[in-house]
């Protein structure tokens, strides 16, 4: 499966099929979800839950979490099993990125990704961290310029910064 992003073409495997199915969901800038959108969204066995600003404006890329809900945000950080803070184009393997992500797809799984500028990298990278529960994986991911993107993996420590 692939969804347009402001980033280009971005690959997302494919769950196996899940009795109550999956969702892919994309949470705008200024978006909210109610309580009642968000338990609609916990009913399903596995989600990704996708942050950016428009994919067809460009202007909208570069946001930072205090253009999003509280609320919806914080709880999308909350009930991640993974989050990706992904600064930089599409993935410069994106079958190996592919790859990565299926170790996650699982029942009560929940994959964030927010696609942000590097400028605002390391803001969301410790929101991320302030925001989720302990023990969440963490995979801050930033562009270099002139060199394809890197993945650094990376767990949310028990105590301490992010590195």
């Amino acid at each position: 499966m692939h969804i347009i992003t402001s980033t280009g073409v971005f690959p997302l495997p494919c769950p196996p099929e899940f009795d109550s199915g999956y969702a892919v969901v994309v949470i705008p800038p200024k978006g909210s979800f109610n309580r009642r959108t968000r338990k609609s969204i916990d009913q399903h066995e596995f989600s990704y839950l996708i942050i950016e600003g428009d994919p067809f404006d460009k202007d909208q890329f570069g946001f930072r979490p205090s253009d999003f809900d509280s609320p919806t945000l914080k709880w999308a950080m909350n009930s991640a099993t993974l989050i990706v803070v992904w600064g930089g184009q599409v993935p410069f393997s994106p079958d190996r990125f592919a790859e990565t992500l299926k170790a996650y797809i699982r029942p009560g799984g929940r994959i964030v990704i927010a696609l942000i500028r590097d400028a605002n990298h390391d803001e969301w990278v410790r929101f991320a961290y302030e925001e989720s529960r302990e023990g969440v994986e963490l995979f801050a991911i930033k562009g270099i310029p002139g060199l394809p993107a890197g993945a650094k993996r990376q767990s949310c420590p028990t105590s301490g910064t992010v590195h």
